[in-house]
């Protein structure tokens, strides 16, 4: 199967000729929470910023439910798998601890029973797809960054990984290892999608999730990456700049 990029709607392609640029140079779109709105065509992907190891009540499930009858085309969800705890809060861009942590054994079956419903709601065929997070020393990261967890996640729901390569990037230098030694805990062979942006990797202890243009050293480990992987979709994660996103998109496809 050949690799699409797919790239997500974002604030710029709040301009109808920039939209039209960029859904050209793209050969699909990724729907996002703020863009469930949009008409654009190809909306094949939807990435919610919804944690898929948290307990789903019934109104997170009408949420998604009305979200899945707009994008009548999709082929794979993505959710996060993002802290540990059921109310965090953000502080200078990172989750702090809040609410009530939740245990592995809770994670784990709130992402079986949250799958088992979303294979009832979601079109045929459609995949399902968890996003590794990046790891900071706050204690609301515990477990849910671990490669053995992700792994468990994964092979007791079916789901897919969807691989954040500065997720990992920055999981990796927070924790001190090599990138390449943390992705090999991940479950990299069922991974369906690569998110790709340049992280923050300043020296120093705390690597940031910059959201930056991807460079060259990004573009070496993303045609790694797809070599080795059974890669179906890769997503550039930029949204500052609209020509230097469309000269990315040209240059990845």
């Amino acid at each position: 199967m050949a690799i699409e990029l797919a790239t997500p709607i974002s604030q710029l392609f709040d301009d109808p000729e920039i939209a039209a640029r960029i859904a050209s140079a793209s050969d699909c779109l990724e729907c996002r929470d703020r863009s469930l709105g949009s008409a654009l065509p190809r909306q094949y992907l939807f990435h919610s910023q919804v944690n898929i190891i948290h307990p789903w009540n019934e109104s997170r499930k009408r949420q998604l439910a009305g979200a899945f009858q707009l994008k009548r085309e999709l082929r794979l969800v993505s959710f996060h798998a993002a802290c540990n705890c059921d109310r965090p809060s953000v502080d200078s861009g990172m989750f702090r601890p809040g609410g009530r942590r939740l245990t592995r054994e809770e994670m784990l079956q709130a992402a079986a029973d949250n799958t088992a419903w979303l294979r009832g709601a979601l079109p045929p065929g459609a995949l399902i797809a968890v996003e590794n997070n990046n790891y900071f020393p706050t204690q609301a990261y515990e477990t849910v960054t671990d490669g053995d967890f992700l792994t468990e996640l994964t092979e007791r729901t079916g789901c897919r990984l969807l691989l954040d390569v500065a997720h990992a990037m920055i999981t990796a230098h927070n924790t001190g290892r090599r990138f390449e030694e943390y992705i090999s805990t991940l479950p990299l062979a069922r991974t369906v999608q690569l998110h790709i942006c340049e992280p923050e990797l300043r020296p120093g202890p705390m690597a940031a999730d910059a959201h930056d243009c991807p460079g060259q050293d990004m573009d070496v480990q993303v045609v790694a990456l797809v070599r080795a992987l059974p890669v179906q979709y890769v997503s550039v994660e930029y949204y500052k700049d609209a020509e230097l996103l469309i000269d990315s998109l040209l240059r990845y496809k």
